[in-house]
Parts: structure tokens; C-alpha cells; sequence
């Protein structure tokens, strides 16, 4: 839909559209970048991530090549992606197994 109503914009407001969404993409980007560190998921719903316990509420996503758990610490939340190409491929299957008990 957005292509629509991009397509009968003038082109400095397309222009204006592009670096918005550029902008945005990369400091996600950078964001996204920027969560490395240790992390032990159980199967009871606990997550240490960096050193501090945060309990899975839920898992927002779960694919093949990406699992990104909600995870809630007091007041602190914390949405984490999981990438299956950061992961030797038994230690995310292995990830994958600990959600679907979670999810269940």
C-alpha cells in the first residue's frame, strides 16, 4: 500500500520517504548489532543473558533462521533476536527444542 500512495508523491517527498526509511533500517540495524554476549536458555523459562536472569513471557517469533524471545526482568524488557547463522547448527537446533517446550 505504501508503494501506492509513494507513487503519487512528488519526487522530493519520495526522496524524503527513502532517507526516513533508511535511517530507520540502520539504526535497528545498529541496535540489533549491538546485542552480543553470553546466554543459557532452560527449558523452565528462565534466560541469563550478560549476566542477569530475565524470564521468556513469550517467544514473538520462531522460524527456521530466527527466533526472537520477549524477555521480562522486573520492570525491564527486552525483546532478543536469536540468528540461526550465529549458531553452530546443534546449538540452535538445540535452542529451537528449548522454544517449542516454552511454547507448549
Amino acid at each position: 500500500m505504501l508503494l501506492f500512495v509513494a507513487s503519487a508523491l512528488p519526487l522530493e517527498a519520495k526522496t524524503l520517504l527513502l532517507v526516513f526509511l533508511l535511517s530507520d533500517l540502520m539504526r535497528r540495524l545498529k541496535h540489533v548489532g549491538s546485542m552480543t554476549g553470553n546466554m543459557q536458555l532452560h527449558s523452565s523459562g528462565l534466560c541469563r543473558y550478560q549476566g542477569k536472569d530475565y524470564d521468556v513471557s513469550r517467544i514473538f517469533l520462531f522460524s527456521r533462521h530466527l527466533i526472537v524471545l520477549d524477555l521480562k526482568r522486573h520492570q525491564c524488557r527486552l525483546r532478543l533476536p536469536l540468528a540461526a547463522d550465529a549458531f553452530s547448527h546443534d546449538t540452535f537446533r538445540h535452542i529451537s527444542r528449548v522454544c517449542l517446550v516454552l511454547k507448549s
